[in-house]
């Protein structure tokens, strides 16, 4: 199969219904059946245009540039359907060329934030590191062990 991607000529009811025929008539006879599916098939599917990288690449610096911060507003979002649409992008693919976008754009805000917050912060030294609080709670439950003994065995 090459590469382009194959859509139908016929709506999809109509070749659903001439493969629920097929496969009604030919039920018992897999080999018939199978050739008949084919010429349906082979029948409805043409190549159509795939969208072009460069169509993809200028219309996600579009989208980027039309990025709130890490947020698409909903109404430049439908602008943006309508130009691809335009343009000669699909639905389909305009809307995951937007995702894409979102996603990549929202990652490196987070990275972003996230290292200036270490950079910012000062460590937090009001907690003790985390060895002390073990040894410590070793401690606590010895002293509760040691008290529940001395109160069975000689109270």
């Amino acid at each position: 199969m090459s590469a382009a991607v194959l859509t139908s000529r016929y709506s999809i009811a109509d070749y659903c219904r001439l493969s629920r025929q097929a496969r009604a008539r030919y039920g018992g006879q897999p080999r018939r059946m199978y050739q008949e599916l084919s010429a349906i098939s082979g029948r409805s599917l043409v190549p159509c245009e795939v969208t072009k990288p460069s169509q993809a690449g200028a219309f996600a610096r579009l989208v980027a540039s039309q990025m709130d911060g890490t947020t698409l507003r909903y109404s430049a979002r439908q602008a943006l359907l309508r130009q691809a649409e335009q343009t000669g992008i699909d639905r389909f693919e305009a809307n995951l060329i937007i995702a894409a976008v979102v996603h990549r754009t929202s990652r490196s805000d987070a990275a972003t934030q996230s290292t200036d917050e270490q950079t910012e912060l000062p460590p937090d030294r009001s907690c003790p590191p985390p060895w002390k609080l073990m040894i410590l709670t070793a401690i606590a439950t010895q002293a509760i062990i040691v008290a529940g003994a001395w109160f069975f065995f000689w109270r």
